[in-house]
């Protein structure tokens, strides 16, 4: 069914639920709600960005949407007392709102002009054409190893740059003092440019593997130690007694989670009492009666129209419409020597993860994030322990088969219909009282103390506020950002069943599934990006939305099906790609409509299916936009090929990339072999390199193997080597968070020096690094490079991509590491800068995997018979020739048999520790405020109603089942005569007491 358009939920922005999972009233908008792993960066232009965390705040309707005005509507405009032009004029200068309007008005524009003047310059030359041969190939590696380039072959011409001098490299203060010499005028276009050799920069040389590769380091350094051998042993890290189980945490006493409980099934009736209407039958969350848990939504009431597909995938787990793809990976010999050195530096990887891994189980277990600096945990998704389901293969993948039986026992307990607040949680236990049902105020409800006078004139004070209860973070979040919770948690369980053949981890992400699944079911097949679980849509309208997380689910729910065998999930995300793909309008298409056209088959960061024409805005493959065009090279991938669609709309938008975004890097000294994906946005491309564009790399690689596309491999190695040279150009040797370079025709990027002899004058390029305008030099662990970079070894088998890697691993624990994890690096271009307290989960989940699958052997995950998500989450893709075995499967078993899956039923969803928890510090808090606010006046008191049935504990069961029948008929007569004596007193069901 589709509702009208002036149904609640069909408006745009859709208004926020007022109901809650927990089943709270909804936490109100903050600016520091979460905004999304791929979150655009604030601002290119500063050496810091606003926190991830951050939240744009949607303007008010009268600011998006300015309402014409004339200055006759102000009072005392004296207009009509003015004839003629002049008279106008002097109307309007005469109104001092009217001269303040101009004002403001005339500094916007000044405003604008010279933020566009800043950071817009025109370029004098056009795009080029989309040509092959593209440009030169990056240079080749001076160290041991194949050096190859898998069955494409070198490109011939490549430049040595290893053959050149070496030069000291370029220090701030040397740019600063030469900076100072110079005069303030631009410098003569003339004037030559000082050679290369003095210019370019030197590359960082490969750190050593064995003993140390931190000899350069203070032994106070705690990284030599918390990495140690002898920490974590490479042959039995538990035998040195560091790797500990994480510390228990017993769930509360059973008569605290009754009242938890009872209170949310109370709160819930009286939310859902308030509610009338439209609006009623639109949120339409069915909750339990007796413990207020949302249910998911019945499959028979979700709104799902199929797709345009025909494919069946579930015939293709089996084999069937498979068809045979590409050699992704190189399959030349390795050389025993490089094989040795990559495998300690796997052990250094491994170490690392093992020290972040520790922390996280001492001081954040079951907790979504820890801050490795306060040793304090965050729960920004969900609070169902992201970094735990995050991390499943990740353990699989190094061998940890008893850490993973730890993290199995969470994933049978979470609750998926409950959100954990912001609050600080304890296991303190709050007094019995604060659940007591809030009572009438007594009669004096004021302060005792009354003003000085006669008898007949004092008068009673105003009641003291109430004290600051913080709602805001007792609250449970109303809302579940559906892209993160669909590539971080699903992905990971499904990864994890790809990888273990546990059931349990099946069990749990069809569970998961069915819980996000209603959030497709919209008008054009877009997710609600911020979905109340438990809702339906019911074919609503979404609005405009972020390209990046309407485009990345399909891989999640296709291997859900796959796995399932139940095609709904898959038909549900192929609607979506089939709005991606025909529902707006194409390039070609826009003339006469009076509308600025979309840049050939690429989508702008944000779309509106409702708006097909509306294709204005910034064109991307960074924040916003990413994964999309990943996940359709790889949904092809995923599906054995069997879908010609997810390969013709690849190949479209690369193409569109290379005639609208792809550059080359024209203005570092000494490399030609750069090029960046940049951004495009009302026109004017923007020479921006951010690191969530670094994937690209590896995207371009794959396609390029998988559909034969020579050209693509070539633009993959120079666009993982202008990544790579982010981090070798910074001064920690760890990548920022985006760059922005000079462009080429740029005047102002040079400033005059004297020459090597000092008789005369010459140009140097501006930019520390050289050849960079700004930056933001923040770095929270991001995995793109990283992940380019493995791709790069793999397709080519070229040992220097080991090599770069290790270099970006190295330089990271020395700026970042710390006792219990890794922190944020604020500036990663001064070597002393602050540390922020935050870890991502996709530390242990992407980036240490990439690092430790770098310098694993090539048959290990072989991107032949694995494909990753979005998240690092590889998923097996289906063969032709299908063959069921467990020899692949890297999981052990459980530690012990009695925790074997079966054992597991009667226990999942009822909740992990931290969420049993927060539950009553959640209901024990807000009844507590409750309580406070209605002895002051200012809240009524909640009528007390019948309580539904609550399951004894396990205390009274077991004294009911001592009692002797004797004792039982006792206790029912002494009941019944206590009824009675209720009755007689008038306190019968639906009498009221007698007044006295």
């Amino acid at each position: 069914m589709i509702l009208d358009d002036d149904h609640p939920q069909m408006k745009h922005p859709a208004p926020p639920s007022t109901m809650s999972l927990s089943p709270f009233p909804p936490r109100p908008t903050s600016s520091s709600s979460w905004a999304g792993y791929h979150a655009h960066p604030a601002s290119s232009s500063s050496t810091s960005s606003l926190p991830l965390d951050a939240e744009q705040p949607l303007l008010p309707y009268a600011f998006r949407h300015p309402q014409p005005q004339s200055f006759d509507q102000y009072p005392g405009n004296p207009v009509g007392v003015y004839a003629g032009p002049v008279g106008g004029v002097l109307a309007v200068l005469g109104n001092g709102r009217a001269r303040f309007r101009i004002l403001v008005i005339a500094c916007g524009a000044c405003l604008l002009f010279l933020l566009h003047a800043h950071f817009y310059r025109p370029r004098h030359h056009g795009p080029p054409p989309h040509f092959r041969p593209f440009w030169g190939p990056p240079p080749p590696h001076p160290g041991p190893g194949p050096g190859g380039f898998g069955d494409l072959g070198p490109p011939p011409g490549a430049p040595d740059f290893a053959q050149r001098p070496p030069v000291a490299v370029e220090r701030p203060e040397d740019v600063a003092g030469a900076q100072a010499q110079t005069t303030a005028t631009l410098v003569e276009p003339d004037l030559p440019v000082l050679p290369d050799h003095l210019i370019v920069q030197e590359r960082r040389p490969t750190p050593p593997t064995s003993p140390n590769p931190w000899p350069h380091l203070p032994e106070a350094w705690g990284g030599h130690d918390w990495l140690s051998p002898s920490r974590f042993p490479p042959d039995d890290p538990y035998s040195a007694g560091a790797m500990k189980d994480p510390p228990l945490m017993s769930p509360p006493p059973a008569r605290y989670l009754m009242k938890a409980f009872e209170w949310s099934a109370r709160e819930v009736k009286a939310t859902q009492e308030k509610l009338t209407g439209k609006f009623k039958d639109a949120l339409g969350i069915s909750f339990d009666p007796q413990t207020g848990k949302a249910k998911p939504v019945p499959r028979d009431e979700i709104v799902l129209p199929k797709s345009s597909s025909k494919i069946k995938v579930v015939n293709l787990e089996q084999g069937k419409g498979v068809k045979k793809l590409r050699k992704v990976q190189w399959d030349g010999k390795a050389d025993a020597t490089g094989e040795e050195i990559a495998r300690e530096r796997r052990e250094w990887v491994k170490r690392a993860f093992l020290h972040v891994w520790e922390g996280y189980k001492e001081h954040s277990w079951g907790s979504d994030e820890l801050k490795p600096i306060s040793n304090t945990s965050s729960n920004n998704y969900n609070g169902w322990g992201a970094t735990i389901i995050d991390t499943l293969d990740t353990l699989l993948i190094m061998d940890l088969s008893h850490e993973y039986n730890i993290a199995r026992e969470h994933v049978a307990l979470v609750d998926f219909s409950y959100l954990a607040p912001k609050m600080k949680l304890t296991t303190d236990l709050p007094d019995m009282s604060d659940f007591e049902d809030p009572v009438e105020p007594p009669v004096q409800a004021f302060d005792e103390e009354l003003d000085n006078g006669p008898q007949d004139q004092r008068q009673r004070r105003q009641p003291r506020r109430p004290p600051v209860l913080l709602e805001s973070e007792q609250r449970s979040p109303t809302t579940i950002p559906t892209f993160e919770t669909t590539i971080r948690y699903l992905g990971g369980l499904l990864s994890a069943y790809d990888l273990s053949g546990d059931p349990l981890m099946l069990t749990r992400a069809k569970e998961l599934g069915d819980w996000i699944l209603p959030s497709l079911g919209t008008q054009y097949g877009f997710p609600i990006l911020r979905y109340t679980m438990g809702t339906n849509p019911r074919g609503s309208k979404t609005g405009r939305a972020v390209l990046s997380e309407v485009g990345s689910l399909t891989m999640e729910f296709t291997r859900l099906s796959m796995l399932t065998g139940d095609e709904t999930y898959f038909q549900a995300v192929q609607r979506t790609m089939d709005t991606l793909d025909t529902g707006f309008t194409k390039m070609d298409d826009f003339n006469g409509k009076g509308r600025k056209p979309r840049l050939g088959s690429l989508l702008p960061a944000y779309v509106d299916p409702s708006h097909p024409d509306s294709t204005a805005g910034e064109y991307t493959f960074g924040g916003l936009a990413d994964s999309y065009y990943e996940y359709l090279i790889k949904q092809f991938q995923l599906m054995g090929g069997a879908s010609q669609q997810y390969e013709r709309m690849y190949k479209e938008a690369i193409d569109s990339a290379y005639e609208y975004l792809i550059r080359r890097v024209e203005v570092v000294p000494g490399r030609d072999d750069l090029t960046i994906i940049g951004a495009k946005q009302w026109g004017q491309w923007s020479s921006r390199l951010e690191h969530l564009t670094c994937f690209a790399g590896g995207m371009l690689g794959l396609g390029a193997k998988l559909l034969n596309r020579r050209h693509d491999m070539e633009t993959a190695l120079n666009v993982t080597e202008a990544c790579a040279w982010a981090y070798e150009s910074s001064a920690t040797g760890v990548g920022p968070e985006s760059l922005t370079f000079y462009e080429p025709n740029d005047p102002s990027r040079y400033y005059t020096v004297d020459s090597p002899d000092g008789q005369s004058k010459m140009r140097k390029p501006r930019g520390n690094p050289m050849g960079v305008r700004h930056g933001d030099g923040k770095y929270i662990g991001r995995p793109e490079t990283i992940e380019s970079v493995f791709y790069m070894y793999r397709i080519t088998g070229d040992r220097k991509w080991q090599d770069r890697g290790w270099q970006m691993f190295t330089s990271w624990v020395e700026h970042a590491i710390n006792e219990s994890g890794f922190s944020t690096i604020s500036n990663v271009f001064y070597v002393t800068n602050r540390r922020e307290d935050s870890m991502e989960s996709f530390v242990l989940a992407e980036t240490l995997k990439y690092y430790y699958l770098l310098f694993s052997p090539m048959d290990f995950i072989s991107l032949d018979d694995y494909v990753f998500n979005t998240e690092a989450h590889p998923f097996r893709v289906p063969k032709s020739t299908f063959t069921k075995s467990t020899s692949k499967y890297l999981w052990k078993g459980p530690d012990d048999e009695a925790l074997s899956a079966p054992s597991f039923d009667s226990n999942i969803g009822l909740g992990t520790p931290v969420q049993l928890w927060a539950r009553v510090q959640q209901a024990a808090a807000l009844n507590r405020g409750l309580q406070e606010k209605v002895k002051l006046g200012l809240e009524k008191p909640v009528p007390k109603k019948q309580q539904g049935f609550i399951r004894p504990s396990e205390e009274e069961l077991e004294n009911a089942r001592k009692k002797t029948p004797a004792q039982v008929r006792e206790d029912e007569e002494r009941a019944l005569a206590k009824a009675k004596a209720a009755v007689a007193a008038g306190l019968g069901r639906g009498m009221a007491r007698p007044p006295p």
